[in-house]
């Protein structure tokens, strides 16, 4: 289980200064395993600023829709709104989904 996995080199390129090399990471991104899952936790850009005032709202929606268009790619989806939603409950959510095999 990762929190972010190697995908998160596409979405954040600043935070790993990898800017001039997206394609390299893009390219690198198809070598690598593929989870079986992937967790997508999403949200209101302003509810998600409120928990993570780094960011601005901008860059919120623009890493959601990155998101969004890459992890069709990548793998089996579950997206997770978690506007208001409580973290108990998107855990419950998640592990109910997880094991079932119940993906999005």
């Amino acid at each position: 289980m990762y929190e972010r996995y190697y995908y998160d080199i596409l979405f954040h390129p600043r935070r790993y200064h990898t800017q001039e090399i997206r394609h390299i990471a893009k390219l690198l991104v198809q070598l690598i395993p593929k989870p079986d899952v992937i967790v997508f936790l999403y949200g209101q850009p302003e509810v998600i600023q409120s928990r993570k005032l780094e960011l601005t709202l901008g860059e919120i929606s623009r890493q959601q829709e990155i998101m969004r268009e890459y992890f069709r790619e990548y793998g089996t989806v579950l997206s997770v709104d978690v506007t208001n939603t409580a973290p108990r409950e998107v855990a419950e959510i998640v592990l109910k989904r997880c094991v079932s095999c119940e993906y999005e």
